[in-house]
């Protein structure tokens, strides 16, 4: 009986060495790649139709449909705006910066602050 374990044993062994010569290492290194970069195309498949989404009634308007400081831009009299203004029941001054610079870069295409939030998944 002991006989027996100990060759089931090494046979064990020789097959894990045997195993982790052949595929140990480079396996791991492939599939910690393969797998991340696999997520993230699934996830940028899954989302890539924001940029076609338009924006919503909820709250776009106080934000930037209907803000006229966003629509005027980066400007030194908004900037002094948005760190002093509590629009929309809130002070959030660099999401009224933020605002402003996706106005400045695309207007109103709402594909402008949609497609950077996306990429802010992978940081």
């Amino acid at each position: 009986m002991e006989t027996e374990q100990t060759t089931v044993a090494v046979e064990t062994t020789e097959i894990k060495t045997l195993l982790s010569e052949t595929t140990g290492l480079p396996r791991r290194r492939t599939s910690s790649f393969l797998i991340p970069c696999l997520l993230i195309l699934l996830t940028l498949f899954a989302y890539w139709q924001v940029r076609h989404h338009p924006f919503i009634s909820l709250d776009d308007n106080l934000y930037v449909t209907h803000n006229l400081h966003i629509q005027r831009g980066l400007t030194w009299e908004n900037v002094r705006w948005s760190f002093t203004a509590t629009h929309a029941g809130n002070w959030h001054p660099l999401t009224w910066l933020s605002h402003m610079l996706d106005y400045e870069l695309c207007g109103l295409d709402s594909a402008g602050p949609h497609m950077p939030n996306l990429l802010l998944l992978f940081r």
